[in-house]
């Protein structure tokens, strides 16, 4: 199977760090190559291009300073998206610090054509990867570090 990595190009660490995760994909059995993503210098121009609008009626985008590069790795799975449906091709899209642990088994795609291997961090940074319970292909999931809430946002206590 096809997998693309998202990396931001001449960003010195997310280069790094994106031939590792190509190694370990290839190693995977996984038939990958870099992505160059959108960077948070070009992101907001393009989003606006696109005719793209961010809803913020509880102001948390305007809350933050990270807006620029929250968008630039929307658009960056948004184009590979995009891609997807344009060439009806299958492929996994990695961030750039993903890495393997196991061969790759190709899961059954669900209904909707997508499947996510992983569970989305959801902007917590309390959670950590661990493996998803009698996963043979190496993936994994967040699990929350907090044992109550309301210090997540986590599945696990919401």
């Amino acid at each position: 199977m096809k997998a693309y990595v998202i990396t931001i190009k001449d960003n010195k660490l997310s280069e790094a760090s994106a031939k590792k995760t190509l190694a370990s994909a290839k190693k995977a059995g996984l038939d990958s190559e870099i992505y160059y993503g959108v960077d948070k210098y070009n992101s907001l121009a393009l989003f606006e291009s696109l005719g793209l609008n961010i809803d913020n009626t509880n102001g948390v985008w305007t809350t933050h300073n990270y807006l620029d590069s929250g968008i630039g790795c929307f658009l960056s799975h948004y184009s590979l998206w995009t891609k997807c449906v344009q060439t009806k091709e299958s492929f996994i899209i990695l961030e750039h610090d993903v890495e393997f642990t196991s061969k790759f088994i190709e899961p059954p795609l669900n209904n909707t054509g997508i499947t996510n291997l992983g569970e989305p961090l959801r902007g917590s940074k309390y959670k950590d990867w661990t493996p998803i319970p009698g996963s043979t292909n190496g993936t994994y999931r967040r699990m929350c570090r907090v044992s109550t809430p309301p210090d997540c946002d986590c599945e696990q206590h919401h």
